[in-house]
Order: C-alpha cells, then structure tokens, then sequence
C-alpha cells in the first residue's frame, strides 16, 4: 500500500480530506527511511552514505524540475 504525502496538483489543499495525525502515521511507514534504517542497522550503510546518496538524488531532482520548466509543452 502506498500514500502520496504531497497534494494531488499545485491546487489541491489536500489539508482539507486529511488530518495532521494521519499524515504523520503514513510518515512512519516511508519506505525510503525504512530501508534506511534495515541498511543502517545491518551496518551496510552509514550516515555518511546516506548523506551522499540524498545529495545525489536532490542533484538529479533539481536537473529534472530545471528540464520540466524549460519545456513550453
């Protein structure tokens, strides 16, 4: 099962058919930050690892949302 944090669209106020005390719920079922926390424990991951995997994907979102806005379609 999955649960989108975020609103649907830039015009959705998704506060209005949802709770703080759901959202923060959902929160702790994320799966990145639970597998974080396998990897972490099993020691094959430390937080320096997880710091650099965390810049490199900001990295690539930051590139993505540069090439959706530049796009007139």
């Amino acid at each position: 099962v999955t649960y989108r944090m975020e609103a649907h669209t830039n015009a959705d106020d998704a506060t209005r058919y949802r709770g703080d005390a759901e959202v923060e719920a959902w929160k702790a079922h994320d799966p990145v930050d639970l597998l974080e926390r396998e990897l972490t424990a099993r020691g094959i991951i430390d937080e320096a690892a997880i710091q650099a995997v965390r810049e490199d994907a900001e990295v690539m979102a930051a590139a993505l949302r540069e090439g959706m806005n530049a796009d007139p379609v």
